[in-house]
C-alpha cells in the first residue's frame, strides 16, 4: 500500500479517537459510568482491555464505532487501588480491511509524517517488536503540557490507535509512558489472541 494512503488512513482514524476522547471526558480521566475488564467492539470481532488496575468504561465506550475509554478501575470503584502509572487511554478500531500489514520501517516512517506531530517538542518514536506496534510519546513545545501517547497496529483484518494521555496532578515519565502503553499493546494483542481477531 502506498505510503501517502496509509498516511491518510492513520490521519483518520487516529483524529477519531481523539474526538471521541475530547467529547467524553475533556481528557479529564474522570468517568461516571461502569466498568468492566473487557469490552467486546464491533459485535465482538475485538475485544478491548486495559492494563492491570484499569477497567474500560462502558459508559464513555461506543462499541458499536470500536471505541473503548480505558481508564483506571478506581475511578469506577472507590474498593480499587489507585495503579502506580496513572493516565487516560482510548482504543479505536477501523473497519474491517484497513489493518495497515507493513513492516517496521514502513511503520516508522508512516509515524514520523503524521502531520498530528508538527510543532511537537521532541517526539519520542520506536516500534515495539513484541507487539509489532509502532510508538510516539510527546509533548507540545509549549510549557508545563501533559504528555501524550499514540500508537497504531493491526488486530486481525483491522487497523487500530492507541492514544495515551497524562492527567493532571498526576505526572508521568517519557519511560513510564510508554512502558503503560507496551503493558496495554501485549494485554490487547493476548486478549485478541484468544479471542480469535488475531487469526482473522
Amino acid at each position: 500500500m502506498h505510503l501517502r494512503s496509509m498516511a491518510a488512513r492513520w490521519a483518520a482514524i487516529s483524529s477519531l479517537a481523539i474526538t471521541a476522547a475530547c467529547d467524553d471526558f475533556a481528557l479529564s480521566g474522570l468517568s461516571l459510568g461502569g466498568g468492566a475488564q473487557s469490552l467486546a467492539l464491533v459485535g465482538g470481532h475485538v475485544v478491548a482491555v486495559g492494563p492491570s488496575g484499569y477497567c474500560v468504561d462502558s459508559w464513555a465506550s461506543n462499541p458499536a464505532q470500536g471505541f473503548a475509554a480505558i481508564v483506571a478501575c478506581a475511578s469506577l470503584s472507590s474498593s480499587e487501588a489507585i495503579p502506580s502509572r496513572l493516565a487516560f487511554m482510548t482504543l479505536q478500531v477501523g473497519e474491517d480491511g484497513s489493518a495497515f500489514a507493513v513492516n517496521e520501517s514502513t511503520l516508522r516512517s508512516l509515524m514520523r509524517s503524521a502531520q498530528a506531530f508538527d510543532g511537537v517538542g521532541s517526539p519520542d518514536f520506536s516500534v515495539d517488536q513484541g507487539t509489532e506496534a509502532a510508538l510516539v510519546v510527546y509533548r507540545s513545545s509549549e510549557p508545563s503540557t501533559p504528555i501524550q501517547g499514540r500508537a497504531i497496529f493491526d488486530v486481525g483484518e483491522r487497523a487500530a490507535v492507541l492514544t495515551l494521555n497524562e492527567i493532571s496532578g498526576a505526572p508521568l515519565s517519557f519511560p513510564a509512558a510508554k512502558r503503560l502503553m507496551i503493558e496495554t499493546l501485549r494485554r490487547l494483542r493476548s486478549a485478541n489472541a484468544t479471542n480469535g481477531a488475531e487469526g482473522t
